[in-house]
């Protein structure tokens, strides 16, 4: 198998028996024992899929799922969790990328299965996401914000700055280099760092003139990458 997986445990032991079960049916692994050891690792290597802590430390596993090398294929996660998370929790998962949640002690065959599920998911799927760099600006809620990146349905957004009002549902998420308004709802909304906060959008209006235009912005910037 070609594939490489990047695996990020802070438990050693626990680390070292993923990497050594993985390597055993045919896999190329890496391994990390920190968030920013797997940061920089995910930014120099070819990997399909992320092995990871939902936990690691002060820091949230799933945002290694968008240290990916700019004109990378989008990658697939399974993140490692003490117990079964809620469902708001999956939906946010599954929004940046996460196919399942392993709930330890870790079921060796489970976890080979999950594996192979999830890179046949790589294989399968195409690009569902246009990477943005440096990003393009944003307001939201009277504060300054970037573009992550963008699907035909919505859109990313990074804010390094605390909210100093609740995200209401429903909001305008304004484009000031593209001239364009967005409504849209918020999916969910999440600290990936001690100062950085992540947003996933959705356009409200699916079928209004806006998102039209959005996806039509979407397309040039995709051939354009």
């Amino acid at each position: 198998m070609a594939h490489t997986i990047l695996v990020a445990d802070q438990l050693d032991d626990e680390r070292s028996r993923i990497l050594a079960l993985l390597s055993e049916v045919g896999y190329h692994v890496i391994g990390a024992s920190a968030f920013k050891q797997a940061a920089r690792l995910a930014t120099s290597i070819s990997s399909a899929l992320l092995i990871a802590e939902w936990h690691m430390g002060s820091y949230n596993g799933l945002g290694l799922l968008n240290r990916k090398p700019i004109g990378s294929p989008r990658w697939i996660g399974l993140m490692i969790a003490p117990s079964e998370p809620g469902q708001s929790v999956r939906n946010e998962a599954k929004d940046l990328g996460a196919t399942a949640f392993l709930v330890r002690p870790l079921d060796p065959t489970e976890l080979v299965e999950e594996v192979t599920r999830a890179l046949a998911a790589t294989e399968l799927r195409g690009p569902a996401r246009t990477s943005l760099t440096p990003g393009l600006s944003a307001e939201i809620a009277s504060q300054q914000a970037r573009v992550v990146d963008v699907t035909d349905d919505g859109l990313r957004l990074e804010m390094r700055e605390p909210l100093r009002v609740p995200l209401p549902a429903s909001l305008e998420v304004t484009l000031p280099t593209l001239q364009l308004s967005l409504t849209a709802t918020t999916v969910w909304a999440r600290r990936t760092m001690p100062s950085v906060f992540w947003f996933g959008m959705k356009l409200a209006q699916q079928g209004s003139s806006e998102a039209h235009k959005w996806r039509r912005i979407v397309h040039a910037l995709r051939t354009s990458s």
